[in-house]
C-alpha cells in the first residue's frame, strides 16, 4: 500500500553543553531522540505511536512536519523528500500536514477569537473570497462540532475539549490531508477524551484524512488507529497492524506495556509483573538492544543490534526471532 508520509533511517541529535563527555568517548556529549527510525504511513490510514514518557515520540512526529532537524536520514511526502522541495512546494506542504498539540488552550493565540485565528488562516491562504470567509469558518466549525455560538470568544473562556476542537478546525481549514496528532487528548477529562477520539475517526472517514497519532495511551491507540509503532529509547522495536499487535505482541517490551493496561478482571496476585529498572540514558546508549537490560527474555545475543524480523504481518526488532 502506498505511503503518504515516509520516514527513511531518520535520527535527531541534541547536542549536550560543553564539557559534557560520552562514558565511551572523549568528544562531548549528544542525545539521540530519534534513533535510525524507518517507517511508512498508508494513505488514508491511522498510525498509532507509542511508547513510555521520554521515548523519542514527540520529536519524532516534529521532525516528520520539519519542526525539527534531524541529523541524517530523511522524510518523504508523496515520494518526494521534504529537503527537497523548493519554496513553493515547501508552501503546499505546510497546508497539507497540519499538527495537533497536547495543550490545546496554550496552542491558540490567547488574543484572539476563535472566528479571528481562523479567519487569519483564510486570509493569509486566500482560502475564499472576502464575502465567503465567514460561510466558511462557520461551516468547518460545525464539522468539528464546535458550538457556533462560541466563535467570537477567547481560549481563556472555553474548555480543553472545545480548544482541541478549535485546533482540528485550524488544521481542516487549509485541507490537510494528514494530521500528525501529539498527545492529542492526554490533557482532556476522560468523557472529553472519547468525545475527541469520536471525532477523528468520523473525519478521518468523511475527509479521507491521514494520520498519526502520537500517545501513551494504549487504550486511546488501540481505538483510533489501524497501525501501530512501538518506540523504545528512540528506536520502534515492532510494527504492524493494531490489532495483531494487541492480540499477538512479539517483543518484549510490547508484551510489557500490554500486560500493564489495566482489567477490571485482576485484582490483588492477578496483576501482571511491572518492568524492573530505568530505560538506559538516551545519552549512552547500549550497543545492543535498547531493552536488554529490562527484558526478561534477554540472553547473550541480545548485546548485539537487533535485525528486523518480518512475523506474518508484523516487523519486530528482536533477537527471539531470528
Amino acid at each position: 500500500m502506498e505511503s503518504l508520509l515516509e520516514a527513511r533511517q531518520l535520527c535527531v541529535d541534541y547536542p549536550l553543553a560543553s564539557g559534557v563527555k560520552s562514558w565511551f568517548s572523549s568528544q562531548s556529549a549528544s542525545l539521540r531522540a530519534v534513533n535510525n527510525v524507518s517507517f511508512g504511513i498508508p494513505r488514508g490510514r491511522a498510525l498509532g505511536v507509542v511508547g513510555e514518557s521520554g521515548c523519542g515520540k514527540s520529536t519524532l512526529g516534529r521532525a516528520l512536519i520539519g519542526f525539527e532537524q534531524p541529523s541524517s536520514g530523511e522524510v518523504l511526502f508523496n515520494n518526494k523528500s521534504l529537503y527537497q522541495l523548493d519554496k513553493t512546494e515547501t508552501k503546499q506542504f505546510r497546508r497539507r500536514v497540519q499538527m495537533i498539540f497536547q495543550e490545546p488552550v496554550t496552542a491558540l493565540n490567547p488574543r484572539l477569537t476563535i472566528r479571528q485565528a481562523l479567519q487569519e488562516i483564510v486570509k493569509v491562504h486566500r482560502l475564499c473570497e472576502p464575502s465567503e470567509q465567514q460561510a466558511h469558518i462557520e461551516k468547518i466549525a460545525d464539522q468539528v462540532g464546535f458550538p457556533l455560538g462560541l466563535l467570537d470568544r477567547r481560549p481563556d473562556s472555553l474548555s480543553g475539549g472545545q480548544c482541541q476542537r478549535a485546533g482540528i478546525a485550524r488544521a481542516l481549514m487549509v485541507g490537510a490531508e494528514l494530521l500528525i496528532a501529539d498527545e492529542p487528548v492526554s490533557a482532556l477529562d476522560v468523557s472529553v477524551q472519547a468525545q475527541v477520539m469520536n471525532l477523528f475517526n468520523e473525519l478521518r472517514h468523511k475527509f479521507d484524512l491521514t494520520l498519526l497519532f502520537i500517545s501513551h495511551d494504549l487504550g486511546v491507540v488501540r481505538y483510533v488507529c489501524d497501525y501501530i509503532a512501538v518506540m523504545y529509547l528512540g528506536r520502534i522495536v515492532e510494527y504492524g497492524p493494531a490489532n495483531e499487535v494487541f492480540n499477538e505482541p512479539r517483543h518484549p517490551y510490547t508484551q510489557a506495556l500490554i500486560a500493564a493496561i489495566p482489567r477490571l478482571d485482576q485484582f490483588g496476585e492477578d496483576l501482571p509483573p511491572t518492568l524492573e529498572g530505568d530505560p538506559p540514558s538516551p545519552v549512552n546508549q547500549p550497543q545492543g538492544c535498547p531493552f536488554y537490560s529490562r527484558c526478561p527474555q534477554a540472553f547473550d545475543k541480545c548485546k548485539q543490534p537487533p535485525p528486523r524480523h518480518h512475523v506474518e504481518n508484523t516487523d519486530v526488532w528482536c533477537h527471539l526471532f531470528g
